[in-house]
């Protein structure tokens, strides 16, 4: 829609020397000089198109801060000197990467940004806490994350677990789904938490939850 220049790829895994070979063409018709890979897998893409055209320089991100995979193939594409920089977006990620070995000039810090007035023409949706079944005066606590381990979900189940039993007046939501969400689900059923551990899946209006809860909560294991 804004007219930018875009190549369409199959991206058949991190082998994939013919989407590889694509890039290195589309960058030498273009004289492009620099590829900027925001994942692991397409870092595996840039570092094959370098084979193909040895002037590119590589940028690679690092936006999670679990330690670099412990296989050869994970481990050499961080550390050959194929990679120009590696962007860390906070200081815990570089450091996760200097305990694993990354040459420490290669690494800059820049934060990523957050757009602090998103939500502000939003308000608390009343609606949205009957819909979830909070009582009159009643708390709603809730959360925004990925069902994922490091997001670290049975630390809030139990945590739900503690309040509900000192009282009746509050509610939790969770707004997210992920790879651990089955696993989650059963917890909460385990410990008997009931309707009153609210699973709203993946929401686009996650805002409309984060204006309406009263307390948010964050139990990630880094984060």
């Amino acid at each position: 829609a804004a007219g930018i220049e875009r190549l369409v790829l199959p991206l058949a895994g991190e082998l994939d020397a013919f989407s590889a070979f694509r890039i290195a063409r589309f960058c030498r018709g273009r004289n492009v000089d620099i590829l900027q890979a925001h994942t692991s897998h397409g870092l595996a893409l840039c570092l094959w198109a370098a084979l193909f055209r040895p002037s590119l320089r590589i940028v690679a991100v690092r936006r999670v801060d679990f330690h670099v995979g412990s296989n050869p193939w994970s481990r050499w594409k961080y550390r050959t000197r194929r990679v120009n920089r590696i962007v860390c977006i906070s200081e815990g990620i570089r450091s996760v990467l200097l305990s694993d070995g990354m040459d420490e000039g290669k690494l800059e810090v820049i934060r990523s940004g957050i757009d602090l007035r998103r939500f502000d023409g939003m308000r608390p949706d009343p609606r949205l806490r009957t819909e979830i079944g909070v009582p009159e005066g009643g708390v709603l606590i809730g959360t925004v994350a990925s069902m994922a381990g490091h997001k670290d979900y049975p630390n809030l189940l139990a945590a739900a677990r503690v309040v509900l039993d000192r009282t009746d007046r509050a509610v939790f939501c969770a707004v997210g789904d992920g790879p651990e969400e089955k696993s989650v689900r059963r917890m909460a059923a385990d410990l008997g938490l009931g309707p009153r551990f609210h699973f709203a899946g993946f929401r686009k209006d996650a805002g409309r939850y984060l204006k309406t809860f009263d307390i948010f909560v964050l139990a990630s294991k880094k984060e």
